[in-house]
């Protein structure tokens, strides 16, 4: 009987690379994971870590616009409101929290948005048109409960 020969086994590679590599294969969402199952310190440290506010950006518009994945937009619109982002970060994960709203309760008010930030155009145009669909509802219910009075 031989031994069996074992194959060493590669050491993981470190925190920096694996998320520089995320980066460059723009896989937002494995970005985002790796970012924030890291300590805060470590994390924010990295050179690639200066990224997260975009990659986070870039796996909410993926994942609603592109895969029409509403839970994974979602999840990404979560994070954005628990940390630091900016005003039109905070817009477009309102705007993404509107439309599942609209999308799973046929009606709802949309949620206020802050001022002094434009959104990039895809959430601008998505926006505009929750607003027609809400503004049109609300005619409708307004027309259709005043003919039921006369």
């Amino acid at each position: 009987m031989s031994k069996k020969k074992r194959k060493p086994q590669k050491a993981p590679a470190p925190f920096e690379d694996r998320l520089q590599r995320c980066w460059d294969r723009k896989d937002w969402a494995t970005f985002v994971t790796l970012y924030m199952r890291t300590p805060r310190e470590k994390a924010e440290a990295a050179p690639a870590g200066r990224f997260f506010g975009a990659a986070l950006y870039n796996c909410m518009t993926t994942a609603l616009f592109t895969e029409r994945n509403i839970a994974g937009a979602c999840t990404a619109a979560e994070i954005i409101l628990k940390e630091k982002s900016s005003k039109v970060l905070r817009n477009c994960a309102r705007t993404v929290f509107d439309f599942r709203r609209l999308r799973d309760e046929g009606f709802a008010p949309l949620e206020a948005l802050e001022r002094g930030g434009r959104m990039p155009p895809a959430y601008d145009r998505l926006r505009r048109g929750m607003e027609s669909l809400v503004k049109e509802k609300l005619k409708k219910k307004k027309s259709g409960s005043g003919a039921l009075l006369e």
